[in-house]
């Protein structure tokens, strides 16, 4: 069986605040802390970052 650690998934989170889009790569609690604190914010979008595979 394979190991697996215990690192939380990362996820990129483009935000729209104001007129500006801001880029930010963040674990997926960080970005939902983020988008509560940021109550101005236009609109956003979660993409996950795929895990590297392993050599």
């Amino acid at each position: 069986m394979p190991k697996t650690t215990n690192t939380p998934s990362l996820v990129i989170l483009d935000m729209l605040v104001g007129k500006e889009w801001r880029h930010l790569r963040l674990t997926r609690q960080e970005a939902k802390a983020f988008i509560r604190k940021t109550p101005n914010h236009r609109g956003y979008q979660i993409t996950p970052i795929p895990d590297e595979p392993k050599r």
